[in-house]
């Protein structure tokens, strides 16, 4: 490989990481939410639940939809035990990443900041 073909490839990885800067995010139907939370714990007593708390995370630019992804939705808090709140990461893996959601009371705990239409944020 020349010089030139770092030249040519330098550039091409920059067009690349510009165009995919500016981007358009996708945009997700319901089915599409709930889809990306079924794995969570306990999705059949609370999906609907689940998949609104995405969308909201989701569009108030906490979480990206491959956090949701990634992390396999809402899992069960057992620190929480005596009530229904689930956890999920949101741009990262420490526990500073996470976000706890109460699934009855539509509250969020933790990184989450914000308002929503149908969400109130509380802070643990």
């Amino acid at each position: 490989m020349n010089t030139g073909s770092f030249v040519i490839a330098g550039v091409f990885g920059v067009a690349l990481f510009g165009a995919m800067a500016n981007m358009q995010p996708s945009i997700l139907t319901q089915e599409d939410y709930e889809r990306l939370v079924a794995p969570s714990d306990d999705f059949g007593q609370h999906g609907p639940a689940f998949a609104g708390a995405a969308r909201w995370l989701i569009e108030a630019g906490i979480c990206a939809e491959n956090d949701l992804r990634v992390n396999g939705g809402w899992v069960t808090s057992w620190t929480h035990s005596d009530q229904p709140i689930y956890f999920t990461y949101c741009g990262g893996s420490n526990l500073a990443d996470r976000v706890y959601f109460n699934a009855e009371s539509m509250e969020f705990y933790g990184r989450a900041r914000g308002t929503g239409d149908n969400v109130r944020l509380v802070d643990i």
